[in-house]
């Protein structure tokens, strides 16, 4: 289980920290692949920033 309720006791903490939770992200690459086949993660052209209609 992930504590979401953390106090970091220095840069160097958060810093680890964070290069932890990417790794076990990267770990599981099926999570990266269903979060971006949803409809709302694909988004529509209309709310892209630049793109001129």
């Amino acid at each position: 289980m992930i504590d979401t309720n953390r106090i970091f006791t220095s840069h160097d903490n958060i810093v680890d920290l964070c290069c932890e939770a990417w790794n076990r992200l990267i770990d599981q690459p099926w999570r990266i692949m269903t979060i971006g086949r949803r409809k709302w993660a694909r988004g529509s052209r209309s709310m892209q920033v630049g793109i001129n209609q």
